[in-house]
């Protein structure tokens, strides 16, 4: 067995575990890509659903990573208007543009904003990722099925 593939079997980080809303997923994506040569037929007829929701997943990731960085512009915006009316003590003028920007970025409601599009993003490259294996594995599928069906003629 290669390296890799002990590491993948063994690896934490094979263990997808992503929320939407309330539905929670947990899955050994390494499990879920074997192909097994004795079940194919039953496993090429499994794969179309399998694709489809993890499909069904990214997009409503995808839709879901977008709303999350729509609430932290919103939520910058709020906090740089904030900043930006309020009065310097020293100069007593309302604060630069520059400035405003600064402490918007560092206020916590933008922080915690900026920590949800982390892992929005994240939970979205994962499920990519899963839909990739997903199509190589479809294609493995289709070479192995058409061998089988070469080596009965």
């Amino acid at each position: 067995m290669s390296r890799l593939k002990k590491f993948a079997k063994k690896s934490d980080l094979m263990n997808v575990k992503i929320a939407v809303g309330k539905e929670k997923f947990n899955f050994n994506l390494f499990k879920e890509i074997v192909i097994d040569e004795d079940q194919l037929s039953k496993d090429i007829k499994d794969q179309p659903s399998a694709y489809a929701f993890l499909t069904m997943l990214h997009a409503k990731l995808v839709k879901h990573k977008k709303q999350i960085e729509t609430d932290k512009d919103r939520a910058f915006s709020i906090a740089f208007v904030r900043y930006k009316k309020m009065i310097d003590g020293n100069t007593q003028r309302p604060h630069s543009k520059e400035l405003a920007k600064e402490r918007a970025n560092i206020d916590p409601r933008v922080k915690k904003a900026e920590d949800k599009l982390l892992k929005a993003s994240y939970e979205l490259d994962v499920i990519g990722a899963c839909v990739t294996a997903f199509e190589q594995r479809a294609s493995l599928m289709q070479t192995l099925s058409a061998n089988v069906r070469s080596q009965k003629t």
